[in-house]
């Protein structure tokens, strides 16, 4: 199947497509599922997600910018290096299940309701983002960046390797696990003797 940049797909499933590097600029996807595809370095600058899902599949270091987003679902894909910060921001809405995100960006952008859980998201950047009841249930943080991030209503509670620090990040009501609270205290030189 061969997709141009700028052509439009209601309810088609893409399934183990090869798109290495395809310029997908502009295309507009509609209720399509993607299974098992390669997306590593293709370009979906401007393109609209509408209620799309990925499964399986790779989409490392792809290209998002200014690409609309929305009700965009992935379950164990690898999305290495995106900088997801580049995207259009109005009506954003992604959720990540037993995925592998690490090193790619999601700086600045308000996430509100934001997923992603049992996925592995090591030296992702959360600097500056407004995440708003947002779930990181059993995911794997080691080494993620929240400089100056709002957490609001965030769970934690189940993650591994959560280190916030505490000086450069506004929190309400988050949900650390014990193991997080003392790398977070350890982080302001506390040091927590249990028992």
């Amino acid at each position: 199947m061969r997709i141009r940049p700028g052509s439009e797909w209601d309810s088609e499933t893409f399934d183990k497509e090869d798109l290495t590097g395809a310029d997908l600029r502009g295309c507009v996807f509609s209720e399509c599922d993607f299974v098992g595809c390669t997306l590593t370095d293709a370009d979906l600058s401007r393109a609209v997600l509408d209620d799309c899902s990925f499964r399986g599949g790779d989409m490392s270091t792809c290209k998002v910018t200014d690409a609309k987003l929305r009700g965009v679902r992935f379950k164990d894909a690898r999305l290495r290096g995106v900088l997801w910060a580049d995207v259009y921001q109005l009506g954003l809405d992604l959720s990540f299940v037993g995925s592998n995100l690490s090193y790619s960006s999601f700086y600045g952008l308000h996430l509100r309701d934001f997923v992603a859980t049992k996925c592995t998201l090591h030296e992702v950047d959360f600097g500056e983002a407004i995440l708003k009841g947002a779930d990181f249930s059993e995911s794997d943080l080691a080494g993620a960046l929240f400089h100056r991030t709002t957490l609001e209503r965030v769970d934690f509670g189940s993650a591994r390797n959560i280190a916030l620090d505490l000086r450069n990040a506004k929190m309400k009501k988050i949900k650390l696990s014990l193991d997080g609270t003392i790398a977070s205290l350890d982080l302001l030189g506390v040091e927590v003797v249990l028992g």
